[in-house]
């Protein structure tokens, strides 16, 4: 699929510098960058998920061992 984009003159110069020094074209430069952002966004979307439920568990452990103490 295309995806077409505007980007400021200097970084199109940074990506087509760094494309140029390790073979690839500007497309694909430019794919591999946006393929590992969005993994790397699912991954921390992820874990902040999984610590918000972990969070959640913790805190009501906590209660139910009030509940207990306190009886």
């Amino acid at each position: 699929m295309k995806l077409q984009i505007n980007i400021n003159d200097d970084i199109v110069k940074k990506i087509d510098e760094y494309a140029k020094s390790i073979g690839i074209s500007r497309s694909a430069c430019c794919a591999m960058w946006i393929g590992n952002a969005v993994l790397s966004i699912e991954k921390a979307t992820e874990s902040l998920k999984n610590m918000g439920i972990d969070v959640s568990n913790a805190l009501e452990d906590e209660r139910l061992n009030n509940d207990v103490k306190s009886k």
